[in-house]
This record gives C-alpha cells, structure tokens and sequence, in this order.
C-alpha cells in the first residue's frame, strides 16, 4: 500500500497521461480527467464535481432507493437470481443512464458488452476493440444530446470549459466514456463481492439483520476494504529506479489497490473480517488528486441496496454446486453469481 500511495505522489514519474502508457498509447480517447496530472487534472476534475457532492448525491437516494426494490421484487417470485447479470450490472447502469445522463436505457445490455470488452478483453485487440465501440456509442449519444441540451451531466460535459476553452469533440468524448466506466463497472463488481461475501456467511449476515440501520454502514466499510475492485494505471515518463526496481519509459504500472486492505503493514490481523473493527486504510477508491470522484454516490448505491436487500431477503446462499469464476482485468467481478433465496 505504501508503494501505491508513494507512486501516486510522483505525476512526474508514473504519469496518468496515456502517451506514457504502452497499452494505452492507442486508445481512442483521452479520459477526462482521469488521464490527466495535476495541475491539469484537478481543474479537469470541476467539470464534474457538482454531480457528485455530498449534497447532490444525496438528492438522488430516493430514486436509488426505487430502483433497488424494484429489482430485488422482480427477483423475489423466483426463488434464485443470476446476481451478476441481473442485479450488479443493471443496477448502476441504469442509474447512470437515468440520474445522470439522460441516456436511452433500451441500450444499457450493448453498453455492459463494450465495457465487459475493454476492461475484461484477453488481447490488447479485444480491449481495444470494446473501448472503441464505446467511443462511437458515446460519441452517437453526444450528438443527439446537442440538438436537446438539459441540465443532466452529459449536457454539462458538452458545454464545459478546460484551461480557458470549450472542450474539443475529443475532450468531450473523453469525459463521457470516463463517467460511464466509473459509473458503472466498479460499482457493479463491488456489489458482486458484497453479496458473495454475506451468502458464504450466513451468521454474519444474520448479525445485520439484528439492527441493519446501525449496522449495514459500518459492515460495508469493512466489506469494501476486503472487496476492492478496481486497478487504476500509470505509465513511465522515463528511466528511472524506484525503490530498488528498475523502470523505462513506457513501461504500464498496474497498481493492485484491491488488496491494499489486505497490508499486514497497514491493517491489524487482515485476513479476519470484523464489522465491529475500526475503519481500516485502503486504497480502493485511491489516493491524493486522483482519488475517485464518485466514491461518495458508489457508498450510496451500495448502502441503499444492501438496506432494501435486508428487508427483503433473510436468508440467501450460493446455489449449490456453483463454481464462480473470477473474471481479472482492470476491475475484478465474478462472471456469474447464482444465489438461492431461503
């Protein structure tokens, strides 16, 4: 963890800038601010900030909320569900599409395969091939949002400004791919995680049911140190050696803050999860300028779900027999996620 954070704090080093990142050298896009360095970034990070305060993200809770039970009921008549296709992944990207763009839900399914592509593909080709269907996807919707400009994030995107001037077409479309992915993916692995931690144990998740209210935020907390998702990248800006390990320009640095929780450096007896313990560091939203924007709404999203969950489900399992499947990538999900309900 020490190392992440160390690297974080050298831009001039370890660069968020793709040019520096061999794999990502190609990408059709430019992430808006995510592949930017201070002091650009933190201006970048404006065009966005007002969406996800405290303040606003909070305004959002009550249609959270409604989405959440609508889903969990549709799955109750049932008995079982495919977690991961029919709650993780819809249930954030319907969120993004709705609350935040304005975005045609009837295409949520084609969206989830171009990011399940990009950041999940085998081959540089495969991934290059799911970030630039997302691109023309994204650049479709940026068009038609021009001709019906509103006050939702994508027509905030369009009409920003950066270091004096109106965002390019490039920028723009940057930006836009940017919240989408974080909007979406991360958030649906983290639930993923959640819901096969408490299915795997029962007692545990007996504990919240006693007094969710108090409980769920407190056990989310230590739920997320031990379930972090997400792998952000930087790329060498030049020869150098860092702690005793050489580097050349170019070279991708893959930072592994899923298990920055897991430090016994850092963290007391890690392995054991304790939802009575004292929050723990971690790194899974990141650290400094780049930590994520949107962490504020991904502990909303999770918490409104995990209390509607609670009321309605007392007792969940794996379906038996299941072998789950880690997919890796640049955020770590199961591929499927089979539960049985009672």
């Amino acid at each position: 963890a020490d190392d992440i954070r160390e690297m974080y704090r050298h831009p001039e080093d370890f660069s968020s800038n793709p040019a520096f990142n061999y794999q990502k050298a190609g990408n059709p896009t430019r992430h808006l601010p995510l592949y930017y360095d201070p002091p650009e970034h933190a201006e970048a990070r404006k065009i966005f900030a007002s969406y996800f305060t405290p303040g606003a993200v909070a305004r959002m809770e009550a249609s959270i909320r409604e989405l959440a039970v609508e889903l969990i009921e549709e799955a109750l008549p049932k008995g079982k569900i495919e977690f991961v296709a029919d709650i993780s992944k819809r249930f954030p990207v319907i969120i993004f599409l709705k609350l935040l763009v304005n975005g045609p839900l009837d295409r949520r399914e084609e969206l989830i395969d171009m990011v399940d592509r990009y950041l999940r593909g085998t081959t540089p080709e495969q991934q290059q091939g799911g970030i630039r269907d997302l691109a023309g996807a994204m650049g479709k919707m940026i068009a038609e949002r021009r001709e019906n400009m509103g006050d939702d994030l994508l027509s905030r995107i369009i009409g920003a400004e950066f270091q004096g001037n109106r965002l390019t077409m490039e920028q723009i479309l940057g930006a836009s791919v940017f919240v989408f992915l974080a909007g979406l993916d991360t958030v649906a692995a983290m639930i993923s995680w959640v819901a096969k931690y408490l299915a795997e144990h029962p007692a545990q998740y007996g504990w919240l049911l006693e007094d969710p209210a108090n409980r769920i935020p407190k056990a989310l907390e230590e739920l997320q140190r031990v379930c972090g998702v997400a792998a952000p990248e930087r790329g060498v800006t030049h020869d150098l050696e860092f702690r005793g390990v050489r580097f050349a320009k170019g070279d991708r640095v893959v930072f592994l803050n899923q298990i920055s929780g897991m430090d016994p450096e850092e963290v007391d007896d890690p392995w054991t999860v304790d939802f009575s313990r004292e929050i723990s560091p971690h790194l899974i939203y990141g650290s400094g300028p780049h930590r994520c924007l949107g962490s504020h709404l991904a502990r909303l999203e999770i918490r409104v779900f995990m209390e509607e969950w609670c009321k309605r489900i007392k007792q969940f399992s794996v379906e038996p027999g299941a072998k789950i499947h880690v997919h890796g990538g640049t955020v770590w999900i199961p591929d499927t996620l089979p539960l049985v309900f009672g």
